[in-house]
């Protein structure tokens, strides 16, 4: 009898002791951590926005000849500065020359006898028919359309500055034989002429930011190869298109190059102070995650942690813009004990000052 009750007892304080740890086991994981969270506000903050440009020329035309010839004449070489429909160099076409100079006696030839018979037919329109006038005016205005037309094309001989601007190519040499680039495809460029009076900075401005910036706006542009002048000026034009291969959009700024010591090619830094509008919902820099490129925050949804990608717009060294459609003035966004927990762990919030 006293065995039984040794067992009973026993069997008793097993148990028990096994409950405790059931107990214990199920405190532990029924243990959540503390975080503080903020939630996004509407904010107004300046943010200075660092890119690389690139300096353009105002105009850059590459030169063809619109007629075949041999150059016999060599006017300009590069660095040479021109003016609008000063001759560059000019060509020598035996048989466009010929083709010219006896259009020209056709010519003479047909309005000698158009303005001839005018005259008798004006002082004594009985000695003419009105058939006979007809057919000498219409010799006489093919004579002289097919003149025009030889005339003009005599004249492309002479190749001449589409624009005022400086040489910065020549692909020819005397005597060397070119090809009319409008009836070949493959015909040599004879001169790439540029407008450096104006300089163009063209920089490449992120997806993110293309809502920030507008025409007008002042930036700040340094060249390391020109020291002491920096160069404040507004943008003047913009793609409004963002392109595929690298989500940037173009933005120009125009910079007056009087003395030409910016020259196209040269590389610049573009500072642009951009300012957040009230309307978007911003967060403490602190709240973000940035891995591989991408951009997190940790958001607590009916206590549990939720990691949302989010896009990041303007930002500075305290504040960023949120975008994303995930996150509004509602969210509780971690802003202390981020490294404590993960997406999915359960947590208690507390609110921060910030």
């Amino acid at each position: 009898m006293r065995v039984k009750i040794k067992i009973i007892f026993l069997s008793l304080l097993l148990n028990s002791c096994y409950n405790n740890v059931e107990d214990n086991s199920s405190i532990k994981t029924e243990k959540v951590t503390y975080v503080k969270v903020v939630s996004p506000k509407h904010r107004s903050f300046t943010s200075r926005l660092e890119l690389i440009g690139n300096a353009l020329p105002n105009k850059k035309v590459i030169i063809h000849s619109m007629e075949g010839g041999n150059v016999y004449k060599l006017y300009k070489d590069i660095g040479d500065k021109v003016t609008k429909g000063e001759p560059l160099a000019a060509l020598n076409n035996p048989e466009l020359t010929r083709q010219w100079k006896s259009g020209k006696v056709s010519f003479d030839i047909a309005e000698k006898n158009y303005l001839r018979l005018k005259s008798v037919k004006e002082k004594t329109p009985e000695l003419t028919t009105v058939q006979a006038f007809e057919t000498i005016e219409a010799n006489y205005l093919t004579a002289k359309a097919s003149y025009e037309a030889i005339s003009n094309r005599h004249n492309l001989l002479t190749i001449k500055a589409p624009f005022s601007g400086i040489i910065t190519q020549r692909n020819i040499e005397l005597g060397e034989l070119v090809q009319s680039g409008l009836n070949n495809a493959n015909a040599a460029p004879l001169f790439e002429i540029m407008d450096v009076e104006i300089i163009r900075v063209s920089v490449a401005l992120p997806e993110t930011e293309v809502n920030n910036i507008h025409e007008n706006l002042s930036a700040l542009i340094h060249f390391p190869e020109i020291s002491g002048e920096d160069f404040v000026v507004e943008v003047s034009r913009m793609a409004n298109v963002v392109r595929n291969q690298n989500k940037t959009m173009e933005v120009q700024f125009d910079i007056k190059n009087n003395v030409h010591n910016i020259k196209p090619g040269m590389y610049c830094s573009v500072s642009v102070e951009l300012k957040s509008t009230s309307n978007k919902l911003s967060l403490p820099i602190r709240t973000l995650i940035a891995m591989k490129g991408e951009y997190f925050l940790l958001n607590v949804v009916d206590g549990l942690v939720k990691k949302t990608a989010i896009k990041k717009g303007l930002s500075n060294s305290i504040f960023f813009e949120v975008l994303s459609s995930e996150i509004d003035s509602l969210s509780y966004v971690i802003i202390e004990g981020k490294s404590l927990v993960s997406d999915g762990s359960k947590v208690k919030t507390v609110m921060s000052d910030e």
